[in-house]
């Protein structure tokens, strides 16, 4: 859509974030980036807004070059995607935030924390 400036995936990265404490970082960012100029854009707005929240906002994991466009299922796909690369081990660090939006506006974002040890 035209005139996408990240306010409504900032405000959702925004509230999904506000509990975490001012020293966390995600280390690992998933995103429903998929070549479409919009999404793009409003990562990037997003970016200059929150930017401080990501320890790298350029390093975004996406799963359309795997699995094609999953619309709904994009969020539910992520959260395996961040779990998995705990369990194996090739995440990059506890936190991952996880990101997707509609057309009609709708932005959702998930943060996920690395279940510790004793918990698994």
């Amino acid at each position: 859509p035209a005139g996408t400036l990240g306010e409504g995936l900032g405000r959702a990265v925004h509230a999904a974030t506000e509990s975490l404490a001012p020293s966390d970082r995600a280390t690992d960012l998933y995103g429903d980036l998929n070549g479409e100029r919009h999404r793009t854009e409003d990562w990037g707005f997003t970016l200059l807004r929150r930017g401080g929240m990501f320890r790298d906002g350029s390093d975004v994991t996406t799963s359309v070059g795997e699995c094609g466009e999953t619309g709904a299922a994009t969020l539910p796909l992520h959260c395996i995607l961040a779990a998995r690369a705990w369990a194996r081990g090739y995440a990059a660090g506890p936190l991952a935030l996880l990101w997707a939006g509609s057309w009609s506006g709708l932005r959702g974002v998930i943060v996920m924390q690395e279940p510790s040890v004793a918990d698994r």
